[in-house]
């Protein structure tokens, strides 16, 4: 094998060790970002503190680590994979939904804002809104409970979120009195 050759291929192994794992789709990328991304919500009070707490020796968010291993070994033991496929397919939907819908509310509010304008804009994003229900409109009803579920998990965090920013926003303004 010539050395052209060899370097390709070396290029090759390269990128497919060194990129690939960065790309936000990747299970790798997943697994090591998840837990700190638990962590930073905890640091950041979005999440309840005891999640932001370190390791005394090797300085890790090992709460936030093992609530994760925690969850990916049960969805992981729980059977096959279509639902998982399922529950991704249905929140990346509401993910546009609310991306979409944003866009028509952002329009409306600065409309003289500098920015990228596509033609029939607005209509678009009625369209992407009605093929992302789409979608979940052919969701089965275990299929609809199980992106349920992380839906109401996170609508109770963000409710603790928001009665905590109360407390405290309440607690400052005492104090400044």
């Amino acid at each position: 094998m010539g050395r052209r050759e060899q370097q390709g291929r070396q290029e090759e192994f390269w990128i497919a060790h060194t990129e690939l794992p960065r790309t936000a789709a990747h299970p790798f990328y997943e697994q090591l970002n998840s837990p700190r991304l638990v962590f930073a919500m905890a640091a950041n009070r979005d999440c309840p503190p005891l999640l932001a707490r370190l390791h005394p020796s090797f300085h890790t968010p090992v709460l936030a680590i093992s609530l994760y291993a925690s969850a990916a070994w049960v969805l992981a033991s729980s059977g096959s994979f279509v639902w998982l496929v399922a529950l991704g397919s249905g929140g990346i939907a509401l993910y546009y939904i609310g991306t979409c819908a944003s866009l028509i509310r952002l329009r409306m509010l600065r409309p003289n804002v500098e920015a990228l304008r596509v033609p029939l804009g607005p209509l678009l994003s009625i369209l992407g809104i009605a093929i992302s229900v789409a979608v979940i409109a052919g969701l089965k009803k275990s299929e609809l409970l199980a992106l349920g579920i992380p839906a109401i998990i996170a609508t109770g965090d963000w409710v603790w979120v928001r009665t905590s920013q109360r407390k405290s926003g309440a607690a400052m303004q005492a104090a400044s009195r």
